[in-house]
């Protein structure tokens, strides 16, 4: 008899060591010691939960927040929790037809969660406003950042704005600033693709000057009201789908376009501008290249992560970071030829100054 309790005693030891199964995988049989709302909460693992969600919602006017009257969601957008500490991939799950989601039960711990972006849209811009359960989390590579979860704290402002694309239009900018390229000092400035611009030049006007440096002095003007006949701005072109916090809306975020330009008020040029240009008479072909990566005021520079020589069409990457500052490169050739000599180049991450790239708007169609 004693022997017969004495084996019970070890099996009910061992039930609770191993949940006594011959199964690989614990299976746990808990008494009324642990069970209820206890059990329900440490998990079968022991270790405290909570849970994880909210949802990704229409940004009808991309500002990156939750509006009153945006009430609609996608449903079925494929939403993955992963592990910050590991890079290991937690769960999967989808949003219903409110666009909601949850992740249950999940380990406190730092974690990240990752939208698949919709076919026809692209992500808000990422933290606008001052409320957290409002804004949108999502970053351009359609994750949000870390974040610590706590025991029996449930994070649900977890959330995804999408901005629908508005078809193959193309986008308008504005903007300008200053820098320094290589001992040369300029400044630059105008606008594209926006239907301001006087005729016979509706696409835009743009103007650089260089102010003092090994090029010389002078200003170039491509499309410009003041400018002849003949100088324009050809082609706008955009790429890359996303958005930089806190940028406006804006459906690319690179922007390149190119034409015709002409040499005003020049003085001591170098030699290669000297032998080709005639200042007033003379017209060349020019490309500009921008990269939108942020707002001025914000503290960022250029790092070991932005590429010398910019983002999109033209650039080294073809995703702008939006740690990086807003990039200029203005590119001048000998002739009205694309494919003439390069007489001028300066480019560079700038300090002083901003660029905005917006959807088209219906002005800017007619």
């Amino acid at each position: 008899m004693r022997q017969h309790l004495r084996l019970m005693v070890l099996c009910t030891l061992a039930v609770f060591a191993a949940g006594c199964t011959n199964s690989d995988k614990p299976t746990y049989t808990p008494d009324t010691a642990i069970s209820g709302p206890d059990f329900a909460r440490t998990g079968p693992t022991g270790g405290c939960t909570a849970s994880i969600g909210d949802r990704v919602w229409f940004d009808v006017n991309c500002n990156g927040i939750q509006d009153k009257d945006e009430v609609g969601g996608p449903q079925n957008v494929t939403v993955r929790l992963y592990n910050c500490d590991t890079d290991g991939l937690v769960g999967t799950t989808s949003t219903d037809a409110g666009g909601f989601y949850s992740f249950t039960n999940v380990l406190e711990g730092r974690y990240k969660v990752c939208f698949e972006l919709p076919e026809g849209f692209a992500w808000s811009p990422k933290g606008e406003g001052d409320s957290a359960g409002l804004n949108s989390d999502a970053g351009a590579d359609g994750c949000t950042d870390c974040f610590v979860l706590e025991c029996d704290k449930p994070t649900s402002t977890k959330d995804a704005g999408l901005c629908e694309k508005k078809g193959d239009e193309g986008c308008r900018f504005t903007g300008g600033g200053n820098d320094v390229y290589n001992d040369d000092e300029y400044t630059f400035g105008g606008q594209a693709g926006a239907n301001t611009a006087l005729q016979p030049q509706p696409a835009g006007e743009w103007e650089h000057n260089q102010h003092d440096g090994p090029s010389g002095s002078f200003a170039f003007h491509g499309g410009t009201h003041s400018a002849p006949d003949g100088t324009e701005i050809d082609l706008i072109e955009c790429s890359d789908p996303d958005f930089c916090n806190p940028a406006r809306p804006a459906p690319m975020h690179q922007l390149d376009f190119w034409g015709v330009g002409i040499f005003h008020s020049a003085k001591g040029l170098s030699g290669i501008l000297a032998e080709n240009v005639e200042v007033g008479e003379s017209l060349h072909w020019f490309e500009v290249n921008v990269d939108d990566a942020g707002e001025p005021g914000r503290d960022k520079g250029e790092s070991a992560d932005c590429p010398p020589n910019g983002f999109g069409l033209h650039g080294d990457v073809a995703l702008v970071d939006c740690d990086c500052t807003d990039f200029y490169r203005i590119t001048i050739r000998a002739t009205t030829d694309p494919d003439s000599p390069v007489i001028y180049m300066v480019q560079g991450y700038f300090d002083g100054g901003n660029f905005q790239i917006h959807p088209l708007t219906g002005f800017d169609l007619k």
